[in-house]
C-alpha cells in the first residue's frame, strides 16, 4: 500500500502553511489504548525497584497520557486555526479538503528532501545533487554480497530481481528530461507514485497482479481482503464480523461500476491512498460536525477528540500536529510544541 496522503478534490485556494518539525512515529493502526499504554506505561508484568509488580493504568491515567503525549485541546485548537482559512470560526468541507491536500504536499516535500540526501552519493560517495539508477537500486533493492548470495533461494532471487526491474521502470518514467539522473522533484514520484500517473498505474498493476489469485485481471472481495489464518480465534469472532462489515462497505464504494470486482482503474484510488484519505476526512467531518451544518467549529473539534482518538482520522491529526510543531514527543525536542 502506498503510504502517501493524497486528496481527490483539489482546493480552489490552498491555505498558507508553515514548515514542520517531524513525521509521527506512532503506529496508529493499533487501538488507541495500546498506543497510549505504550507511550505512558511500562510493559505489563514488569517489576519496580521494590520488587512489586506494576499496576494496570486507570482510565483516567490513560486519558491523561492521550492528552499530554498525543493531542490535547490546545493542539486541536491550533489545527482548527490553520484549517479555518477564512477566519469565520468554522471549518468547511472545502477548507478541510484544502488543508489535507496542502499538508500532504508540505509533508511530502520535507520527507523527499531527507530521502534525496540519504540516497545521493550512496554508490560513489559523491553528493552531486542528482540520483543515478545505480544509487536508486542500491538504496531500494541493494545487491547481496557473495556470502549471502550463495544462500539465497531461487524464489528469493526471483523476487529481488522482480523488485529491481520495477525500480528500473519507475526510474525511467520519473526521469522526465531523460538525462539518466533524477532531480529531487523527479525522485518524488518514485517514492510517491500518486505524483506521476504512469508510475501509479505501473505499481498499482503490479500490486493488483499479486493479489489477483485467479488471474482474471480484477479483484474479488476475497482477493482484496484475504482472510488471515492466524485471525480465526473464536474469541475474536465479533471483531472479525465487524471488520468484515466495514471491508464490504469499502469494497462497494470502490466498486464504481458495481460489477462485483475491482478493476485497475478503480484500484488506482486504493493504491494512491486517495480513497482512504477521502474516507478518513468524511469520517472526521461526520464525527465532529455535531449540529450537521457541514462545518466544524472550534468547540466541536475539541469535543470530538476522544471519539476520533481510535479512528483512522487520528493519524492524520497527529501527523499534522507534529508537522506544524504543535506536538513534540519530549519537552526538550523542540520549542515549537507551544501555540
Amino acid at each position: 500500500m502506498i503510504s502517501a496522503l493524497l486528496f481527490i478534490v483539489q482546493a480552489q485556494s490552498e491555505p498558507e502553511l508553515d514548515d514542520g518539525v517531524s513525521i509521527p512515529k506512532y503506529d496508529y493502526t493499533a487501538p488507541a489504548d495500546e498506543d497510549i499504554e505504550a507511550a505512558g506505561t511500562e510493559e505489563e508484568g514488569t517489576e519496580d525497584s521494590n520488587g512489586e509488580e506494576d499496576e494496570e493504568p486507570t482510565d483516567e491515567e490513560l486519558k491523561q497520557v492521550w492528552e499530554e503525549e498525543l493531542l490535547s485541546k490546545e493542539h486541536m485548537l491550533g489545527l482548527h486555526q490553520k484549517m479555518d482559512t477564512d477566519g469565520n470560526g468554522k471549518v468547511s468541507v472545502q477548507e478541510l479538503e484544502a488543508f489535507a491536500k496542502a499538508s500532504h504536499d508540505s509533508i511530502l516535500k520535507k520527507e523527499i528532501a531527507a530521502v534525496f540526501d540519504d540516497i545521493d552519493g550512496k554508490v560513489d560517495g559523491n553528493k552531486d545533487g542528482k540520483i543515478s539508477l545505480e544509487e536508486l537500486l542500491e538504496a531500494n533493492v541493494p545487491g547481496l554480497d557473495p556470502e549471502h548470495a550463495e544462500h539465497e533461494s531461487a524464489e528469493e532471487k526471483a523476487e529481488r530481481e522482480k523488485s529491481r526491474a520495477l525500480e528500473k521502470e519507475k526510474f525511467q518514467h520519473a526521469d522526465l528530461n531523460k538525462d539518466k539522473f533524477l532531480s529531487r522533484e523527479e525522485l518524488t514520484a518514485v517514492f510517491y507514485p500518486e505524483e506521476n500517473q504512469k508510475i501509479l498505474e505501473l505499481v498499482a498493476g503490479v500490486s493488483l497482479k499479486d493479489k489477483d489469485k485467479d488471474g482474471d485481471g480484477k479483484l474479488s472481495f476475497a482477493e482484496l481482503f484475504p482472510e488471515d489464518p492466524d485471525d480465526m480465534d473464536e474469541s475474536d469472532i465479533v471483531q472479525r464480523k465487524e471488520r468484515e462489515a466495514v471491508n464490504k462497505e469499502e469494497f462497494e464504494k470502490l466498486d464504481i461500476d458495481k460489477d462485483g470486482h475491482i478493476n485497475l482503474k478503480e484500484f488506482l484510488q486504493w493504491e494512491s491512498g486517495a480513497f482512504h484519505v477521502e474516507r478518513d476526512m468524511a469520517q472526521l467531518m461526520d464525527v465532529a460536525d455535531e449540529n450537521d451544518d457541514k462545518h466544524i467549529s472550534r468547540d466541536e473539534l475539541d469535543k470530538a477528540r476522544e471519539p476520533i482518538s481510535n479512528s483512522p482520522a487520528a493519524s492524520h491529526l497527529m501527523s499534522w500536529a507534529e508537522h506544524y510543531g504543535f506536538v513534540s514527543h519530549s519537552a526538550s525536542e523542540t520549542e515549537d510544541g507551544e501555540l
